[in-house]
């Protein structure tokens, strides 16, 4: 039976990792000047590993990094990923994409969510937007919503707003 791995276990793995072997690999990937060499190298994993785990990782690599170096990993990540193909197959592989996402930002505010919203919303279509922000959003707060919809308004048009809240799969939850 697989146990959920937690970011303190994968910093403990690494920690023994780095005794054992006399090195600062846990430093090193954790240093935000490494965001371009990390974003190769996880690219290589997203599809080994399942979406709460490789967030997890996420999740400890930028535990201690400023909001836009966690957003320019992310979208250096899986912006060219997500909707590169109109395929039933990569609409799947786009939505484990968008939930390693969701999970990694769980706990984010309604302003950096925003913040991470407008860097990925700036290249796609408006289909690609309404899913994206459905999956994204889902099981979403209303105030939370209400608060991500105000600081990206000029991103996204009204219609689509109301598209999102009509369509039921943003369940509203209470803060």
């Amino acid at each position: 039976m697989k146990t959920h791995r937690t970011a303190a276990d994968i910093g403990a793995t690494i920690q023994e990792m780095d005794q054992q072997y006399d090195a600062n690999f846990g430093e090193w990937i954790r240093t935000e000047d490494n965001i371009d060499i990390l974003a190769i190298n996880l690219k290589r994993y997203i599809e080994e590993y399942n979406e709460e785990t490789f967030a997890e990782v996420l999740k400890w690599i930028t535990e201690c990094w400023s909001l836009v170096s966690r957003i320019a990993l992310l979208k250096k990540l899986f912006s060219s990923l997500i909707f590169r193909e109109d395929t039933l197959q990569q609409t799947e592989k786009s939505k484990k994409y968008v939930k390693i996402l969701k999970i990694a930002t769980a706990v984010w505010s309604a302003a950096h969510l925003s913040e991470l919203i407008l860097e990925f919303l700036v290249d796609l279509r408006k289909e690609e937007k309404k899913t994206f922000l459905l999956w994204l959003l889902e099981d979403c707060s209303q105030k939370k919503l209400t608060e991500i919809f105000i600081r990206v308004d000029n991103i996204i048009d009204w219609s689509l707003k109301i598209a999102i809240i009509k369509n039921g799969k943003v369940g509203f939850t209470t803060d």
